[in-house]
This record gives structure tokens, C-alpha cells and sequence, in this order.
């Protein structure tokens, strides 16, 4: 195969992929092995590590990295140079950094001294090849200060602009209990329950003392393996936590402490998926490479590995499928069904059964639970009908539409298609409805099928969309595009449902996209009135809808948002989700 032939099917190879909103700005880092003395090998192993953990949690979204390690495992084709015991000098690195094509190079030296560490790190910026210096950092601190200094190390290396906040700091696993002056609560067993579990996360998480039991379960890519299993056993102390929190009888010491558990939650998930998406995005990039070089073969070992690896995960998201299907489908290897991660995403413990009624509406079972309704902590944007926050008790489990019901499933039940966006296709969400023309759809589709359908209560739309979080939406405190369509990515129209990530839940497009109608009555004071999960029902004019649109700025698809106009009214933003009760 000549030069130009390997060249083109490489591209066809890679574009898909590449065009991924997902890593479409991703930077390689290459992260080279610290030089060292003897004495400080380990420590200098051990930095580099976290500085690789470090980079993942905070910037994963943004930089693909890659150590020596995965160089030697990923990169054949790069030569004797990645394994030199003497590759610490510049030169060297770059020779690495060009033969896999970094972005970025972070190198340096550390000294281990009695208590003291002393170390030297500099980055590199790429650009063909031509080298700049985008950081420095000469640091000393001591033993017992290693993981607030490595953090420093790491956001100077990475973002030298950048000052540390303390939103940043959650993300380096230093958060402090809010509830640590209140010893009288200490006494009561739940509390005693709650902390030793979220020790025991704490524990699982950090410890770095890798135990003989990963080997066999990792295999291939220890590193990877042996700190997603800990990832994914400190979620589960974490939920047990969290579980335990319910029997808090201080109710705003309840909401501070769930508060904290959903914050590390939110954390160790971050860390497990980028790890994940990290590990994959390697053996693809090494199984291209090597089907392009005609080794078929192992090629389709390294794709096999990867697919075994994200159906054991809990890690695994909806659009790393889909990006590993795109070269699977290409290289004749078998895909993954997206349906196998219909409750997953994310790093959701929930195993939620699903099912399609007879017109191929798809419906997740949301499990009971209690949560707290309203105006989420730390929101200062909420409006007066959002308050107060109070808690509400799910008693019963029931389906909802795993999506916002679609045009062709509208033209199916009712022969019309009431749309202005008709052009957008039959996967669209139906729009330009209104809650009185909600319920004829409903009406007419339970004369068509066997189970009974409604819209949902006000308390089970927030419950479901919230998939178990406090935070003002359900992927954190900050806008995120990733999960919804709003004025600030959609152009200007709806889009295809189920394009971005889901909840916890396995629920997609909970915010934006469409406004979605709940069966409630509006009522601005019904939070004072009424905490019950009934919907305030009878004769009125206004109806609520809820989880903003594609029109909308993002403060108006937080969580707790409510929105109500007249019940025979109609929008091209508004549309509907429905439930059927098991």
C-alpha cells in the first residue's frame, strides 16, 4: 500500500470521529516520565500520575492526555525512543511528542529530600514544529502538603492564567463537611452511619495502594482499570451515604449533607468517565493505526478490548458509543447497541427497566424515592414560585417517555402533524401544542393501547429530570451543552430528540429543546399551599410547563424553573413528554 493510499483511508478512518462535538477540541498532552534521582523514582511515578488525574478531572473535556506508560503500550510505531532510559532531555521529548503528535509536552525533574519535595516542570506548546514555552513552574512543599500542591503544579501548567477558586477545588477532592461543627448530630447513628461510608469512598477513591485483585480484572491498560474500579466503588459508599441522609431529621442539615454526597458523586463520575473516554480514545487511535498499516488483526483485538471494556463500565456515555460503532462499523468489527446504555450514562447505579408501547414510544422506569423540590441550593436566580424548597415523597414508581414525543409519533396516534418545524422529520419533538390538545393525543392513545397514559404531575417531572441530583440542572451548576438544546447552540430551531447526554435517569432533553406540559394547574403561591405529589387539578386557565426551550438563555432550563400560560394556548416551543403508571 502506497504512501497516499495509507494517507486517504486514514482520513476516511478518523474523520467521523474527529467530527465528534464530543472531542472536536480535545489537545493531545503528553505527559513525558519526570527525570529523577533513584531515591525519588517513586514520588516522581506518583506525581505523574496525579498530575494525569488531576488534568482528567478539571480539563477533560479539553485535553486527551497520554504519559509514557500509555505511549509504550499505544504507539509501537514510535520506536525505541519512547523507552530510553536516558530520554530526558528536550530534544528527546519532542522526537515522542512529534512522533505521536502532541499538542502540548509537560516534562520536568523532582528531588525527594527527608519531608521536602522539590520539583521543576515546564510546558511545551506545539505547532507544527515550532515550540513555545506556555509554563513554568519551580515549586518546593512539603510530604503532608502533596495534593494541594500538586493542584497548583497542575492548574499553572495547564491554565497559568487561571486562579484557584473554590468551585475549582471540589474538583481535587478536598471539600470540606459543612456539617463538621454540629457534634450533638454526631451522637444520633445515621450521622455515625453516613460518615464511615463516606470515608470509606473517600478511602477507595484516593488510596493509591493498588492490591493484587485489579490484576486479573485489568488486564490491559492497568492504570486506567485500577482507578475506574476504585472510581466506581466510591460511588457506590457514596449512594449508600446518601441513602442513609434520609433519615437526617434536621432538615437543613439534611439538605447540606445530601448536597455534599451529590457534589462527590458528581465528582468521582467526572473523573471515571474521562479516564474511560481517555483509555478508549487510545486503543482506537492505535487500531487505526495499525489497520491502516495492514495489521487487520490486531486491530480488531485492540477494538474488541474497547468494546468489551465500556460494556463493563458504568463509565460509559452515549456518544463514546457512538463514536467507537463509527470505526467498529468500518473496520467490520461488532458494535455496541446503544440500547445496552438506556439507564447507564454516566455512571448511574439506577438498572431501570424499559420498555416501547405499540406505536414504539420508548418508556424508562423511574424508581420512588424522596427529593427536595424547588429552588435548588446556591441558585440565585430562582423566582418567588420556585419557594420555598421542600421535600417531596415519590411513593410509587412509574414510566416516563424516555424522549419528548416526536412528530411521527404524533402523526401515528392523531393522523396530523401540527409542527412549524415540520422539516426538522419525524424524530423531531412535536411542537405548536397545547396542554388542551396534550390531552386529546392522550385520550385517543389509550383507546390505541393496552396501558394508560397520562401527562406527568408537576413533583414527578422535577423528580424524574433531577434523576437524583440538588444542583440547578441536573449535570451540575453550570450551563453545559452537552445536554441541551438552548439560544446558545441551537441555531434557532428544535433538533432530533435524543442527540444530547441524558440524565441519570437515561431521560434526554429534560432541559431545552421543547417546553414540556405537566398536568398541573399554575399556581404562583402552590409551593406555601401544597406539598403533596397530587397535581393541583380542576377548572383553570393556566397549565405549567416545564424545562425551557431551544429559544430560551440557560437560566431558564434550570431544574427547578416553572413556566405556565393559558391552557389553550400554542407555541412553536411547546411540546409534551407523557408516563404511564406500572
Amino acid at each position: 500500500m502506497n504512501e497516499m493510499i495509507k494517507y486517504i483511508l486514514l482520513l476516511i478512518l478518523t474523520l467521523p470521529i474527529a467530527t465528534e462535538a464530543q472531542y472536536q477540541k480535545k489537545r493531545k498532552l503528553y505527559i513525558s516520565d519526570i527525570s529523577v534521582s533513584n531515591e525519588s523514582k517513586s514520588t516522581a511515578s506518583d506525581i505523574t500520575d496525579e498530575i494525569k488525574q488531576n488534568v482528567l478531572k478539571s480539563y477533560g473535556d479539553y485535553y486527551h492526555v497520554v504519559t509514557d506508560e500509555d505511549v509504550v503500550i499505544m504507539y509501537e510505531e514510535v520506536g525505541e525512543i519512547k523507552t530510553s532510559s536516558n530520554c530526558y532531555t528536550e530534544s528527546c521529548r519532542k522526537l515522542v511528542a512529534e512522533a505521536i503528535n502532541a499538542d502540548e509536552i509537560i516534562y520536568g525533574s523532582v528531588i525527594s529530600k527527608n519531608d521536602s519535595i522539590f520539583v521543576n516542570f515546564t510546558n511545551l506548546s506545539r505547532e507544527e514544529q515550532k515550540y513555545t514555552i506556555k509554563s513554568t513552574k519551580f515549586i518546593s512543599f512539603l510530604k503532608k502538603e502533596y495534593r494541594t500542591s500538586i493542584r497548583e503544579i497542575t492548574f499553572s501548567l495547564i491554565d497559568p492564567e487561571k486562579n484557584l477558586t473554590s468551585e475549582d477545588s471540589m474538583y481535587f477532592d478536598e471539600l470540606t463537611d459543612p456539617t463538621e461543627s454540629i457534634m450533638e448530630l454526631r451522637k444520633r447513628r445515621q450521622f455515625i452511619i453516613i460518615k464511615e461510608y463516606e470515608k470509606l469512598g473517600d478511602s477507595t477513591y484516593n488510596n493509591k495502594r493498588f492490591e493484587n485483585e485489579y490484576k486479573e480484572k485489568c488486564a490491559f491498560g492497568i492504570i486506567w482499570c485500577k482507578k475506574s474500579i476504585k472510581a466506581k466503588g466510591a460511588i457506590e459508599y457514596y449512594q449508600d451515604a446518601l441513602t442513609y441522609s434520609l433519615e437526617i431529621e434536621d432538615e437543613e442539615l439534611k439538605k447540606l449533607k445530601q448536597d455534599h454526597l451529590q457534589k462527590k458523586i458528581a465528582i468521582t463520575k467526572k473523573t471515571g468517565i474521562s479516564l474511560l473516554i481517555n483509555f478508549v480514545e487510545q486503543l482506537l487511535d492505535k487500531a487505526t493505526s495499525l489497520y491502516v498499516n495492514g495489521n487487520k488483526s490486531d486491530a480488531r483485538k485492540l477494538i474488541e478490548h474497547a468494546r468489551i471494556k465500556m460494556l463493563n463500565s458504568i463509565f460509559t456515555t452515549h456518544q463514546l458509543v457512538e463514536s467507537f460503532n463509527v470505526l467498529a462499523k468500518q473496520i467490520s468489527c461488532k458494535q455496541i447497541k446503544i440500547s445496552h446504555y438506556n439507564y447507564n450514562n454516566y455512571g448511574n447505579v439506577f438498572s431501570g427497566k424499559s420498555f416501547k408501547n405499540s406505536i414504539g414510544i420508548e418508556f424508562v422506569l423511574i424508581p420512588p424515592g424522596e427529593f427536595m423540590m424547588g429552588c435548588s441550593l446556591r441558585d440565585n436566580k430562582c423566582n418567588k414560585d420556585e419557594k420555598p424548597r421542600h421535600k417531596v415523597n415519590i411513593s410509587k414508581s412509574f414510566y416516563m417517555s424516555r424522549y419528548e414525543i416526536t412528530q411521527g409519533q404524533w402523526k401515528k396516534v392523531m393522523g396530523n402533524n401540527p409542527s412549524h418545524f415540520k422539516s426538522c422529520g419525524d424524530n423531531c419533538p412535536v411542537e405548536q401544542i397545547s396542554w388542551e390538545s396534550a390531552q386529546k393525543f392522550i385520550n385517543t392513545l389509550n383507546k390505541m393501547d393496552s396501558r394508560k397514559y397520562r401527562l406527568p404531575t408537576e413533583t414527578e417531572w422535577e423528580y424524574a429530570a433531577r434523576g437524583g441530583t440538588s444542583m440547578k440542572y441536573y449535570w451540575g451548576n453550570q450551563m453545559d451543552g452537552r445536554y441541551a438544546w438552548y439560544f446558545g447552540n441551537s441555531s434557532k430551531q428544535i433538533h432530533t430528540v435524543g442527540k444530547k447526554l441524558p440524565n441519570d435517569f437515561g431521560l434526554y432533553d429534560m432541559s431545552g429543546n421543547v417546553w414540556e406540559w405537566v398536568e398541573d394547574c399554575y399556581d404562583n403561591e402552590s409551593y406555601n399551599k401544597s406539598q403533596k405529589t397530587e397535581p393541583l387539578n380542576g377548572k383553570c386557565k393556566k397549565h405549567v410547563l416545564r424545562g425551557g426551550s431551544w429559544y430560551l438563555m440557560d437560566t431558564y432550563l434550570r431544574v427547578s424553573n416553572r413556566f405556565s400560560t393559558l391552557s389553550n394556548s400554542w407555541y412553536y416551543c411547546n411540546g409534551l413528554r407523557i408516563v404511564s403508571i406500572p
